[in-house]
Formats: structure tokens, sequence, C-alpha cells
């Protein structure tokens, strides 16, 4: 029977897991012997290192570390006993080492004010005032949590779109009931001849191409002479229940037509990112099903197209949390984001979720005011038809690299028919699109103009990173050693060579209303 709430529905896998965990252990005991031998060991240096800090006097902070190196050793123990069991597969390993990990943050004694030494001391120093407000936050967001606890990452009140945010200038000059089309406004006298249409990801906000004028993606690629087109999705309700993935994909299809009456060029330079990259693929197949020559090229940043090895949000796909997740979203009409964005922040649990927790309710300190951290706490809805047939599709299915399995508003989806120039960029650390993955997606294309590279960084950080901050580097598969600073100049240089052409800037229309338009303002 489905569970009303998705995390209770967290239960019977983790429960599964312990079961599997235990039989994996009777049969292959060796697997957790060398791991017991390396955690008593560490277990027994951490003891005696403690009891030498307490008889010598050390600082209270220093003496409580005991209990958090203390649970981390174990954890340590249990991922590296799941990591030599030989007779799981390797997609076992991953999602026994997953919910194990989740299990072992709820008794993380850091999240628990009697066993976390700074909360203790800014307790005693507050007199409890810190408490108070987090009991407030807590209440607070417990009235914005349908399902679960979800914690704002980032503090959403400080900032405004249009004026904080999303800045670049620009208008929305065409709009459809999936989205409306944003066109930038120049800022060089000419600019390449071939305009861009960029697609962002549907479960996302488009502004984090468009943060802040330092470190926009979007004002960047505008100075650098390209004439710049958005499709910034609509937040769904559930009227809209019924949009599936073929609305979603001739929304693309239907962009990119705008931009052609606009400018009245043939052809657009495609650009997605994550879930728009997928979206846009798929029109370009469909666009190619129908010998229409729309795609210049294309550009996919950390994009699933084979989804084989579709990285951690794979881990929770449990027969038991997907059923719950399905009857939730069915009965509703959308997916809500609020429950997306809480089992994003879990897939990295001690980076986002746990740190916010503390920082909120026992720390009682408000959100950081991080542009990305706002974003990402800026969530929006799927409908409940296109949530089903994406991930049927996709990560159930991987029907995309099986040409022809997947039927869209009447043409067989075969990716081989796209034969454009690729530009291809995965993330090194990215934990929801692996490198590996966004490289095997790419072979998926038709065609042999393709350029690899790989960012540092993840997901996010490896995308939206400026050149003046000369971070992170990246390398080109095919090319020997890595490069300093950000991908884009090479971006840049790549894009400039398929479209060398140049003509005057072209403005705006007057359209319906100003950039960022209010389809992107609209908040759960």
């Amino acid at each position: 029977m489905p569970h009303d709430n998705p995390w209770e529905a967290c239960w019977p896998p983790m429960l599964a897991m312990g079961d599997q965990l235990a039989s994996a252990a009777a049969s292959q005991p060796q697997a957790f012997w060398a791991a017991g031998a390396n955690w008593w060991q560490s277990q027994t240096d951490l003891w005696q290192k403690s009891v030498e800090r307490i008889i010598e006097g050390g600082k209270t902070d220093e003496c409580w570390q005991y209990f958090q190196q203390s649970h981390k050793l174990l954890n340590d123990y249990w991922q590296e006993s799941i990591g030599n069991l030989e007779s799981l597969s390797e997609k076992e390993r991953k999602q026994l080492a997953f919910w194990t990990r989740q299990s072992m943050q709820l008794n993380d004694p850091a999240h628990y004010l009697l066993t976390n030494p700074k909360v203790l001391a800014k307790t005693l120093a507050e007199g409890g005032d810190n408490l108070v407000r987090g009991l407030e936050s807590l209440i607070e967001d417990m009235d914005n949590s349908p399902f679960g606890l979800n914690i704002p990452l980032g503090n959403t009140k400080l900032y405004e779109l249009g004026r904080d945010l999303a800045t670049s200038a620009g208008a929305v000059v065409r709009e459809g009931p999936l989205g409306q089309l944003i066109q930038y406004a120049p800022t060089t006298t000419e600019v390449h001849k071939t305009p861009v249409l960029i697609v962002p990801p549907c479960i996302n906000k488009y502004y984090v191409l468009d943060l802040k004028p330092e470190n926009s993606f979007i004002r960047h690629l505008v100075d650098q002479g390209h004439t710049v087109f958005l499709l910034s999705w609509v937040n769904p309700t559930a009227q809209d229940r019924d949009q599936g993935m073929a609305e979603y994909m001739q929304a693309v299809v239907q962009a990119s037509n705008w931009v052609k009456d606009i400018t009245e060029e043939p052809q657009v330079h495609g650009v997605g990112y994550c879930v728009g990259g997928t979206l846009l693929a798929l029109a370009s197949a469909w666009l190619a099903a129908r010998g229409a020559k729309r795609i210049a090229s294309l550009t996919l940043m950390t994009t699933l197209l084979d989804f084989s090895e579709p990285g951690e949000p794979g881990l929770l796909l449990v027969p038991s949390l997907l059923e719950s997740l399905m009857n939730i979203t069915d009965q509703q009409g959308y997916m809500d984001g609020r429950l997306m964005a809480t089992g994003f922040s879990l897939l990295r649990e001690q980076d986002l979720y746990w740190p916010a927790f503390i920082n909120r309710y026992l720390m009682g300190q408000k959100p950081p005011s991080f542009d990305i951290l706002v974003w990402n706490s800026d969530v929006t809805h799927l409908p409940a038809r296109f949530y089903r047939e994406y991930l049927q599709n996709t990560y159930l299915d991987n029907k995309l690299a099986n040409p022809g399995s997947w039927k869209l508003d009447g043409y067989k989806m075969d990716l081989r028919r796209v034969k454009v120039p690729t530009y291809v960029l995965a993330a090194e650390k990215d934990h929801i699109v692996p490198p590996q993955s966004a490289f095997a997606s790419a072979q998926l294309l038709g065609g042999n103009k393709k350029r690899l590279v790989t960012a540092g960084a993840g997901h996010v950080a490896g995308v939206v990173n400026p050149p003046i901050k000369q971070k992170y580097g990246f390398k080109v598969e095919g090319e020997e050693g890595s490069q300093q600073g950000s991908w884009w100049p090479d971006w840049y240089r790549w894009l400039d060579a398929q479209d060398p052409a140049l003509v005057p800037a072209r403005e705006p229309e007057p359209g319906l209303e100003p950039a960022p338009g209010r389809y992107v303002k609209v908040r759960i």
C-alpha cells in the first residue's frame, strides 16, 4: 500500500538494506573482518587520545570531539565493509552504501543538543535564545513542508528577482502555457549571425545561469557578441497535471520557431543544461525526424541521455519510495518542488541538509545569503504526467539508449539522427550526472564533431564558473593535461568557430514585459 508521506516510504528500503547487509555478512564474514580490525584499531587510538586530552586539561571542544569522531569511524567501518562485499553487484553496493549512510546520519552526535559542543556553548551563552529562534524557524518551515522537513538552504527573503538576481537586461518576447521566451539586450555593436537558444532545466529556475552580473553565464555570453534567447519555464499547478514530455519537448521546438520568426535566421545554437539538455536533445531528434535543420550546434551541460549509470538520484528509486512519490504526484497533480529540493539536499546530506539543520534549528541562525543557495531554495513544481513519463522513460527504462523505442508526438526518438557539432560539458565531482554518464550520453548522438570537456567542481559550480574567479580548471578529452580557470573561454572559441559571420546587433522587441518575466517570479 502506498505511503502518504514519501519519507515514511524510506523505512522499507532501509530495513530491507539492513536484512541484505545481515545476509551478506553471514555469507561473506571475511568482508567485515579487515574493516572490523581497522575500526577497532582506530577506535582504540581515538579513545586513548581523548583520555589524554581530558587528563591534560584540553579544550572542551576537543574532548567532545570524541563522540563525533567515533561516529565517523563507525560509518567508515560500514562503508568499507559494504565495499568488500563481492557477492553484490556494483549497483547493489552503491544503494546499500547510500541507505546505510542515510541511516547513520540520523544518529550523528552533531545533530543533537547534548552532544554538539558548539550548540551547547551557544545555548549557555544565549540562555537558550538560540533554541527559541530555532523552534520558531522549525514551526515556520513545517508550515511550508508538505512532506517531511524542507529546510531552506538560502535566505530567499533578502533577494528580489530583477533587482538582486536575474538582472540581465532583456524582454519577454513570446509566451506559451509552459514557458516564456526571453531575448537579452546586446552589449556589442555586432553579433554572431546565428542566435543562441538556452534551455534550462524545468526542475529548477533558470536564473542559476543569471545570478549576479559578475557570475552570470547569460551576461558573459551576451558580452561575447551573441544574440541570446532563453526559455523560462512556468511553475506549474494542478491545472497542468496533463502536460507531459511531448508538451515540454514541443515547448522547446516552439521556442526555436519563435527565434526564427524574430531573427529571420533558419537555425539556432542550442544550449541545454541538465534536464534542459535532455529536452533539447529530444527536440533536436524530433526535428531531425521531420527533416528540419533547425539546430546548428548543440551544447549539452551536465546532461543525461544514457541513464544506465544515472548518478546518485538513481539510488533513490527503490520500489516503495517510487510508488509513494507517484501516488502523491498523481493525487496532487504535480510533483511538489519542496519534496524534490529535500531529496536533492539529502543526496549531499553532509554538505547541505544536516549543516542547514544544525545552523537553523540548533544554532538559531538565518540561512546564508549565498546566491547559489538562494536559487537552490527557490523551487518549482513539475506536472504529474511529466514527472511520471520522465522517470519511466529515462531512469527506469533508459529508452533513449534504444533508438526508436520511445515515440513522442508522432515520431520515434532516434538520437543518431542528430548530426550537428556538439560541445559536451561534464563536471568532475557531479553526483547527479557523473562525467562517464555525460560522455556516454554524447555517444548516442550522430555525427563525429564532438568536443568533450570535464570541468572541475560539481553539478552547479562546475557550470557557473566565470573566468574572473580563476577556479577549478578543465580538461578536454584527447588533449594532454588540464587547463587552468573557467571552461567558458574554451566554449566561446568553439562556438565562434561554428558561426564566424557577424551582423548588426539585434535589439529585443518591446515585448510583453521586461526580463526576467513573471513566470520565474512565482514562488512556492
